[in-house]
């Protein structure tokens, strides 16, 4: 009782402004707690984030430059493979017993690969004088025939076909499958990135294969170049039997008892501060970061050919700028917190002054008629008369007008609200109106929050992947339609297939009538899923217009650079992309049909896939661009379950590749052969018709 009775004493001696001040100044403290508390939280998961992001990015980078050099690789093995001289050495090896490793005829058969190699390695030399060239050609039983960077065969001066089939799994597999094989596998030195190509006769029977390698130390320094930033490349120790150039201690320690270490970029950093933990997670899938001082580190699994995990790239970031941001942020927030405190207090110290003003000296009226009141001047009571008139003199406008002043204020901060609300309200709806015309998304790719940021000329230099849809034969369709109609078909159309742009993570640039042209920055398969889905659609759609005339798509897709910007004058603009790769995808659209292809995607896009494996499709030929000297393949996506058609070019597909691979090695009346069976087989395969044309024409 005596703390409350305490309390009211206090709380009557305070004045009204200090009653009206101290309330707010509390809640503006809690409120600066809690932001500075969730601003903390919200710093610790932005990094979070932000290391998470480049982990997932470094992981797709990775794998871009595999996949690039697998490819690489087995480009130029296959090159080798169909080389005349090399297989005629192959041939040589196979009239003597190539289970032999003395075999007389293989060693001819070596002598003849370096007579037919050596001219090649000298041009080779000659540009890169510090680099070996490094191809192998093995026989289909896993032996080594020759490997073209060494003088002999052996390290201890033994010129033999030695067996390396107990720890060279991928020449055992492309030589079981006669298929190509690329991806990392474990050497006598490490990490090798391969590619591999069966090799055959003009008979097509198997004579051995022929691998291009390179090591793993240029992919390390394509993704080291970020001087802030260090990579190191670990091997899991149980692999030491067939790594043995590795088992040196001195020059590739042991690291956390299970990992060997082969190549970094700071080599004293990763031996002192490797976790175990973190590098045993990393086998499997990005790990947990470790954090040492001012430096994230984290695994990422390295995996062979067959997918099994065989080591771990440990990559690690300064985040220094990230914490001096955080620290700064820290000590500005309380800093500017006190300001804006001594700051609010003043200012609602003189707004509680202008109310309680009126008031006290109201207060002060009172009192001094009250005491009038009880005495005059002379000592004698005053009466009523005297009392009332002294009332009514004081001036209590003069004191109200404060509160007036704020009654004002206040129908004039509602007026300006409703003001605000209906502005509000009406830019809303203009800016969800704009957006019908200019994607969200494009403004994102400009850097800019909203329509009214445009600028004439904004532009910006981007790699995406462009996708072109178009009705075939449209105009014979439109020429029996009102113009009336017309517009309620295409946007009928248009209604079945933008919903699916959007869902795959892409945008509609523009309508060009009935074609689309939408544009995809994210990665070439949400493009690809896009047109895969419209094929589909497409029966649905058709299906829904019943008994009238049915239509068919073509869709186009490329990856590429290009300039995304506005383009006109200063009464109209509009947004654009202008690129080569944009006329690209136009030109791969039109060529769906001639080639009665539903999609076809350039080599690019291809290259772009993050899988391809989830996708069917064949090569369908090499085109020029407009203006460039150097042709591109093409590739034909094959809709699953989209039709007989279809299901027959996916059954077909390796003979077609075959006979496209004889086309363009000008054996005509071979790929012609070939083309004739795949006719009979499928009538309605256009691009078999189209290159029997071709051939015809020119024998």
């Amino acid at each position: 009782m005596g703390i409350k009775k305490d309390f009211e004493n206090l709380s009557e001696r305070l004045s009204l402004a200090v009653k009206l001040i101290l309330p707010l100044i509390l809640v503006i403290i809690i409120i600066v707690g809690l932001v500075f508390f969730f601003l903390i939280l919200e710093t610790n998961r932005l990094e979070n984030r932000l290391i998470r992001n480049n982990a997932l990015r470094l992981q797709r980078q990775l794998h871009t430059i595999l996949r690039s050099q697998e490819q690489q690789n087995l480009m130029q093995a296959a090159l080798f493979s169909e080389y005349p001289p090399v297989q005629a050495a192959f041939r040589i090896a196979h009239r003597g017993n190539i289970n032999d490793e003395n075999s007389p005829a293989s060693a001819r058969a070596r002598q003849a690969l370096r007579r037919a190699m050596q001219p090649l390695m000298d041009g080779f030399k000659r540009s890169f004088p510090e680099e070996d060239y490094l191809l192998h050609f093995h026989l289909p039983n896993g032996r080594s025939l020759l490997r073209v960077w060494r003088k002999v065969q052996r390290l201890n001066g033994q010129d033999i076909s030695d067996d390396i089939s107990p720890f060279r799994k991928t020449v055992l597999l492309v030589n079981i499958q006669k298929t190509p094989v690329t991806g990392i596998e474990l050497g006598r030195a490490g990490f090798v990135i391969r590619g591999l190509a069966p090799v055959f006769d003009a008979d097509h029977k198997h004579l051995g294969s022929v691998e291009v390698f390179t090591r793993f130390e240029p992919v390390l320094n394509m993704l080291a170049i970020d001087q802030h930033n260090d990579m190191a490349l670990l091997m899991n120790r149980k692999y030491l039997s067939i790594t043995t150039r590795l088992d040196d201690p001195q020059r590739f320690p042991v690291i956390a008892n299970d990992f060997i270490y082969v190549l970094s970029t700071n080599r004293d950093f990763y031996l002192q501060n490797m976790d175990a933990q973190m590098l045993l997670s990393g086998l499997e899938q990005i790990s947990n970061p470790q954090r040492t001082n001012d430096r994230i580190s984290y695994a990422l699994p390295i995996r062979e050919f067959s997918g099994k995990p065989i080591g771990t790239l440990v990559y690690t970031q300064s985040i220094s700028f990230f914490t001096d941001f955080a620290r700064q942020i820290r000590i500005a927030i309380p800093l500017g917190a006190v300001a804006v405190i001594l700051l609010l207090g003043l200012i609602l110290y003189m707004a509680a002054r202008r109310v309680s003003r009126p008031l006290r000296d109201i207060s002060t009226e009172l009192m001094t008629i009250d005491h009038s009141a009880e005495s005059s001047s002379d000592g004698k009571p005053v009466d009523d008369t005297r009392l009332i008139a002294a009332l009514a003199s004081i001036d209590f406008e003069r004191f109200m007008s404060g509160t007036r002043e704020i009654a004002i204020l206040k129908s004039a901060l509602q007026t300006m609200k409703d003001s605000l609300l209906d502005s509000h309200t009406r830019l809303v709806k203009l800016n969800k109106a704009n957006e019908l015309f200019v994607p969200r998304e494009f403004l994102k790719q400009l850097g800019l929050e909203q329509i009214s940021d445009v600028k004439l000329g904004d532009q910006v230099e981007r790699k995406m992947t462009i996708l072109f849809s178009d009705i075939r034969d449209f105009t014979s369709i439109s020429e029996k339609l009102t113009p009336k109609e017309n517009f309620a078909f295409i946007n009928e159309y248009l209604q079945y297939m933008g919903p699916v742009i959007r869902k795959c993570n892409g945008f509609i640039d523009k309508f060009i009538g009935d074609a689309i042209m939408a544009l995809f920055s994210q990665n070439a398969d949400d493009a690809l899923s896009a047109a895969v889905e419209m094929q589909q659609l497409l029966q649905e759609f058709n299906l829904y217009r019943n008994s009238r005339s049915q239509i068919q798509i073509g869709i186009g897709i490329h990856t590429g650079m290009l300039m995304l910007g506005t383009i006109g004058d200063q009464f109209r603009m509009d947004g654009t992309v202008i690129s080569d790769a944009v006329n690209l995808a136009a030109r791969l659209e039109s060529l769906t049909k001639t080639y009665g292809a539903g999609i076809i995607i350039s080599n690019e896009t291809l290259m772009n896939l993050r899988d391809p494996s989830h996708f069917t499709y064949r090569f369908l030929g090499r085109i020029n661009a407009r203006g460039k000297e150097i042709s591109t393949p093409i590739f034909e996506v094959l809709v699953p379950d989209h039709n007989a058609v279809s299901r027959l070019k996916e059954k077909t597909r390796s003979d077609f590749e075959r006979a496209l691979h004889m086309f363009y090695n000008a054996e005509y009346n071979e790929a012609l052969q070939l083309l004739d069976k795949l006719a009979e087989l499928n009538e309605q395969d256009k691009a078999v018709q189209e290159y029997r044309r071709q051939i015809q024409a020119m024998l």
